[in-house]
């Protein structure tokens, strides 16, 4: 599967948001799934919480791949993990 994990800060002033939320707009229907998670007042830096949520993210998609039938990943964004949230 091809996914994108992509994280933008709020008050970015040399990326605005909005172009990073139309760039997401283009690539989505060339990917299979695409997560846009926008960090408030964050600007153009990558914080410590965006790299521990990508960090979860990767190591999902390593383990989901542990499973044949993609069942932890697929019960683990049921549950809303990984998307925005982290935990319950």
């Amino acid at each position: 599967m091809n996914a994108i994990f992509q994280s933008h800060g709020d008050i970015d002033m040399k990326v605005l948001l909005n172009w990073a939320q139309r760039a997401a707009d283009v690539m989505k229907p060339l990917v299979e799934e695409l997560e846009f998670k926008t960090y408030k007042e964050v600007g153009h830096k990558v914080t410590d919480m965006q790299v521990r949520e990508l960090l979860i993210v990767f190591a999902l998609r390593i383990a989901d791949g542990l499973f044949s039938d993609g069942g932890l990943w697929s019960f683990l964004r049921r549950r809303n993990i990984g998307r925005g949230r982290l935990s319950d």
